[in-house]
């Protein structure tokens, strides 16, 4: 069953499209003025250890290299590390030795690891850490950051085919730690202005990871966020709609509401201050997915299982985007089919997020809810936290989680894309155009 996505008074207001346009025109570009949630001493990196160097990183072990570069690129204080060995496949079955050059970072042995081997290499490092002076970290961190080389999902649980590790940290501090437990941060609601995460924010750890198929990939997304912030993100926004999910149906359960998020996100793209270039692909009538999107500043959409249209996108610096697919995360450092998360972060993009598995519509972070909260200053960890409906399961998101992007005004007009006559700001695909 589909959970709802937006309030009573905003599912009543949504009926009314002027009302979301204006609603909108409130927001404004980040401001760095006051920036306390996401201060460098809130964030935690965890390290694998049991790697060696790679082309890129010299003579440094290329998981070290990645959070050293990072810490340093935020002013991360020394301390705020985690060094964990697990197994990295050295081509041979066996575990690589820490420095060699035979590191199989991207080998499935090395993505994955039993669950109960998480709790004695991974959880219980990082609980102890969190621990050290009576427990003084436990206040302070509210952003845990792997890196290369720490393992993407947890295999051996009961019932699914593996559960994403990240997702599983980020309720390492909660009571109950069953699959799919309910995330205290999350609101339905796009419209939402919840908290900043703080000390008082109860339980939740907010774990985004800097990765890739190479240590320079993950180790530039910092990179990538900080140009976001400071030279602003340029480009459009792309939107791929299958033409089913509204306003009027979009609490009727699959594929409804999902699709109508979709819808949202676009209107909510057109109403950003300063105005943005928006894009809204209908499906239905264009007959088929967006097939072109250059210079992608943002981009939510759906189906492709076969991640046949990840190559259609190019991105600016400080591009944020997904695809709701079921596992677009089920390879990250190497190509798999249908894993867009891998093909976005080659593509260039900065910060994106998907599913390790099946992880069914209900309980994934949908790109309406996500990418308003980032436009009305959350940082990416906030707004992935927020807009995710579980924790113990299958999302996982890839890029630095203190990213708070602004924006400058690049408008072009906000366009929708059916049949009719071609426009050049539209996706090619057969005839796909315009009509107002």
């Amino acid at each position: 069953m589909i959970a709802a996505a937006l309030s009573f008074r905003q599912r009543q207001e949504l009926k009314n499209p002027l009302l979301i346009v204006l609603a909108g025109m409130l927001l404004c570009p980040v401001t760095h003025a006051q920036t306390t949630f996401a201060a460098p001493a809130s964030v935690l990196v965890i390290v694998q250890h049991n790697t060696g160097p790679e082309p890129g990183t010299g003579t440094q072990n290329a998981s070290q290299y990645v959070a050293d570069y990072y810490m340093r690129r935020r002013g991360i204080p020394a301390g705020n590390i985690v060094h964990i060995s697990t197994f990295i496949e050295n081509g041979g079955g066996a575990s690589c030795v820490p420095g060699a050059a035979n590191c199989q970072l991207q080998h499935s042995s090395s993505t994955n690891i039993h669950a109960a081997l998480y709790q004695t290499q991974i959880a219980a490092p990082i609980l102890a850490k969190l621990d050290e002076n009576n427990g003084a970290l436990r206040s302070q961190i509210k952003y845990i950051v792997p890196v290369y080389g720490v393992p993407v999902t947890i295999w051996s649980v009961l019932g699914v085919d593996a559960l994403s590790l990240d997702n599983v940290l980020a309720g390492i501090l909660l009571s109950s730690q069953g699959k799919a437990t309910a995330n205290p941060y999350y609101n339905a609601d796009p419209a939402s202005s919840p908290p900043h995460i703080d000390a008082s924010t109860p339980g939740i750890l907010l774990v985004s990871r800097l990765d890739g198929r190479t240590a320079a990939l993950a180790a530039g997304l910092v990179d990538k966020a900080i140009a976001g912030e400071t030279a602003g993100v340029q480009g459009i926004g792309y939107f791929d709609w299958q033409g089913h999910g509204t306003a009027a149906n979009q609490l009727n359960g699959y594929p409804f509401q999902p699709d109508f998020s979709m819808l949202n996100a676009y209107t909510l793209c057109t109403g950003l201050v300063p105005s943005q270039t928006c894009v809204l692909n209908n499906q239905s009538a264009a007959g088929g997915m967006i097939s072109s999107a250059p210079n992608t500043a943002w981009a939510w959409g759906w189906y492709d299982p076969s991640a046949a249209n990840a190559g259609a996108y190019s991105f600016v610096p400080g591009a944020v985007g997904a695809q709701l697919t079921s596992y677009t995360a089920n390879c990250i450092r190497r190509p798999c089919p249908g894993a867009y998360v891998d093909l976005w972060l080659a593509q260039g993009i900065t910060a994106t997020w998907g599913a390790v598995s099946e992880p069914f519509a209900s309980y994934y972070a949908l790109g309406d809810n996500l990418l308003l909260h980032l436009w009305r200053g959350y940082t990416f960890g906030e707004s992935a936290y927020i807009s995710s409906p579980v924790l113990n399961w299958m999302m996982v998101f890839v890029g630095d989680p203190l990213y708070r992007p602004s924006y400058a005004q690049i408008s072009r007009g906000s366009v929708v894309c059916q049949a009719g006559e071609s426009k050049p700001v539209c996706p090619t695909h057969r005839d796909e155009t315009r009509r107002r």
